[in-house]
């Protein structure tokens, strides 16, 4: 992905439109918010212009990826969100961090996820609402519920015995984990050779997480085995892919990996694979 000065202007355009639609729904967003800041922080360093010099955009690669993030929130809200809805977008607000390198509070980072994945979903033709558990999606002939999840990089098992057992053996359902804080931290990214095509940063990220996903797959399996509250796992990572001789380069990779819980041709597995394979990643 290609940004020039015109790209900037637009991001900041959108996002303070989103921002604005915010206050019309009666989020009330203080000044001190991460949302607030990611406006003025952007605007600040690229003053609607390509940066001048590779650690500037660095610093902004974060803010894009979240301005991203919580315009196509925005973008995916119908028009008058119920109380539910509501109750999520107050949850969006928190936090007067811009980043978390110590990963203390992600509460509503946490949240971003969770109503991002809704974007994703929708954009996947699928119908997806949101409860408790977190999302109720609709394909096909099946529906299933979905507990949403972005750990800090110690938190990983905390995150599974509550996802687990916000989940009902009743009704099994599939976590979502954002590997986000578990693979990188907030100012991470990967850095391309100037030669190199989007496509090697994209099978890096794929490499990294099918890393993560084998060292950490027997002990989510047992925690699972026994709950049996979740047929499966979808992992999910998105960072930013840059190149240090080419400022006007900068793009969100993106990747995800099933874990079925189940044996193949099971109802359970065919389920989980059906909803793996209508969900499509959204750059």
């Amino acid at each position: 992905m290609i940004l020039g000065p015109k790209d900037y202007k637009n991001i900041l355009i959108n996002y303070s439109s989103s921002l604005n639609q915010l206050r019309d729904w009666g989020i009330n967003i203080p000044e001190t918010s991460r949302l607030v800041k990611y406006q003025d922080t952007f605007e600040s360093i690229t003053e609607g212009s390509v940066p001048s010099d590779f650690e500037t955009l660095v610093q902004i690669s974060f803010i894009i990826k979240e301005i991203d993030e919580i315009t196509k929130i925005v973008n995916s809200i119908e028009q008058n969100p119920n109380s539910a809805t509501i109750d999520k977008l107050n949850h969006l607000k928190k936090d007067t961090l811009i980043q978390h390198q110590n990963n203390t509070n992600i509460e509503a980072r946490n949240t971003q996820f969770e109503l991002y994945l809704r974007y994703q979903i929708i954009n996947s033709g699928m119908k997806c609402s949101i409860g408790n558990p977190d999302l109720k999606v609709s394909f096909d002939e099946y529906e299933i519920e979905i507990e949403a999840k972005r750990p800090n990089h110690n938190g990983l098992d905390f995150n599974l015995r509550k996802g687990l057992k916000q989940l009902s053996p009743e009704k099994p359902g599939i976590l979502v984990f954002s590997l986000d804080h578990l693979l990188f931290r907030d100012n991470d990214f990967i850095l391309l050779d100037n030669d190199e095509m989007e496509e090697n940063g994209m099978d890096f990220l794929q490499q990294k997480v099918d890393e993560w996903s084998y060292k950490n797959r027997p002990s989510i399996l047992r925690r699972a085995s026994a709950k049996k509250s979740a047929i499966g796992m979808m992992f999910h990572a998105r960072v930013p892919i840059l190149k240090k001789n080419n400022l006007n380069f900068i793009t969100i990779g993106s990747f995800k990996k099933m874990v079925p819980f189940y044996h193949p041709e099971t109802p359970s597995y065919i389920k989980t694979k059906t909803f793996f394979d209508n969900f499509k990643l959204k750059i």
